[in-house]
């Protein structure tokens, strides 16, 4: 067994934390792909001379998929804000042990000192 303090505690797992863009588009891919931000600026040119009835039921699927997106990126937000609320909570207890153990280090050669005294 190592003396090391840091070789003896858990490695903390660090949540994954994507950009807007990124969130957006794992979430927006799952949902209409259409609307992922690579292909936003293409949707004219994709749905050039569709009919107005056409135009309206695509208008209905996208207001379908921000209403849906909404609620999986609350969720998905949710989940992130408890995985860096455990990270917090992980680093301050590997934060202890590290002190702890360096404490405890100290004793046993203050201790020792003393007794070889």
């Amino acid at each position: 067994m190592t003396d090391d303090p840091k070789a003896q505690a858990k490695p903390l797992k660090k949540p994954l934390i994507l950009s807007g863009q990124e969130i957006y588009d794992l979430i927006m891919g799952g949902i209409e792909p259409e609307l992922l931000s690579g292909n936003l600026d293409s949707l004219s040119q994709q749905h050039e001379g569709e009919t107005p009835q056409t135009k309206a039921e695509r208008m209905q699927r996208y207001t379908n998929a921000f209403k849906e997106y909404k609620e999986q990126y609350e969720k998905y937000m949710e989940k992130l804000h408890t995985e860096v609320e455990e990270y917090k909570k992980a680093a301050m207890k590997y934060i202890e042990t590290l002190t702890d153990k360096k404490e405890d280090s100290a004793l046993e050669d203050l201790e020792s000192a003393i007794s070889t005294s």
